[in-house]
């Protein structure tokens, strides 16, 4: 579900240790191409740039 895909988004940025001087373009360049947790909600761009700015608010 959302919770989990949730979960494994923020898990994604955090083993890759993604901070705030990441840009959401490089995310998606550099984890897109090669996590297939990134694609877990691979229809809403925007909910992946909402959980990338909740996870730099909770660092």
């Amino acid at each position: 579900g959302a919770m989990e895909a949730e979960k494994e988004f923020i898990t994604m940025l955090k083993e890759n240790q993604v901070d705030s001087t990441w840009s959401f373009s490089r995310i998606i360049s550099e984890l897109g191409t090669r996590d297939p947790r990134y694609w877990m909600v691979d229809d809403d761009p925007l909910w992946k740039k909402e959980m990338f700015e909740k996870y730099l608010s909770n660092r």
